[in-house]
């Protein structure tokens, strides 16, 4: 250099490893990581020794040609087909790269029940009362015609039972009600009358007694007939003395 200070570089290589901590610190905390070592390395060596040739503090100026592998790019090195079954997709946490299997990631609805098979997975669906699913996995619904009717015809039957019942009260409280105002009874004095619904015929006082009555002509004797000069009254004149 021309003023007699001299250049050089360091070439580092870091691999990754299917570790989340070590992919964050790789692509995030390395650069500063690398510069504070360097750094204090540096200060301790100026205190122990005395030399001609001294160091610049390094920046992030001094660090170029960095190659950051990012998760979507890291994902193009690992894969799921080793697992032996199908359908199977790779997953990031904080632990790294997992293989998860689709139906832990909502492969089937509608409550259906996702079974994991080397071919992949399958979803078997599940019948509700009224509705049914159907479909690859399990998305469509259909209505279940027979538990429809079925719901539809019982809660018919049930109004009919209930106005049924309603009737039945309401004619039992009147026949109740006409047969108390029939049964009042009716007192005089310390004697009580029966009620007029119970009275009978013979119970009935001062009633006459009809009866057909027909003349029967057979007993009348007949013979000649007989004339009696009808009773008058006569007028008799008293003489007095002189």
């Amino acid at each position: 250099n021309v003023d007699g200070g001299a250049q050089t570089s360091i070439i580092s290589e870091f691999t990754y490893s299917n570790n989340g901590t070590i992919i964050t610190f790789l692509n995030e905390n390395l650069v500063q990581t690398i510069i504070t070592l360097f750094n204090s390395k540096l200060t301790g060596r100026r205190r122990r020794e005395l030399s001609t040739v001294s160091f610049e503090i390094m920046s992030t100026d001094n660090i170029t040609n960095i190659q950051i592998e990012t998760k979507d790019k890291l994902q193009n090195y690992f894969s799921c087909n080793s697992t032996g079954f199908l359908g199977y997709n790779l997953s990031y946490s904080a632990d790294g790269f997992t293989c998860v299997s689709q139906c832990a990631m909502g492969f089937c609805q509608n409550n259906a029940t996702c079974e994991q098979t080397e071919s992949g997975p399958i979803c078997r669906c599940t019948t509700f009362t009224i509705y049914v699913t159907y479909g690859e996995n399990c998305q469509h619904l259909s209505m279940n015609l027979n538990a429809f009717f079925g719901i539809l015809f019982g809660a018919i039957a049930f109004v009919i039972l209930v106005i049924a019942f309603t009737i039945l009260i309401v004619y039992c409280c009147r026949k109740r009600r006409r047969s108390k105002s029939r049964d009042l009874t009716f007192s005089r004095g310390s004697k009580p009358i029966k009620p007029f619904g119970r009275l009978l015929e013979t119970d009935m006082a001062g009633k006459p007694e009809l009866k057909s009555f027909s003349p029967r002509l057979e007993n009348v004797p007949v013979g000649p007939q007989i004339k009696i000069q009808r009773p008058s009254l006569e007028k008799h004149q008293t003489s007095t003395d002189p």
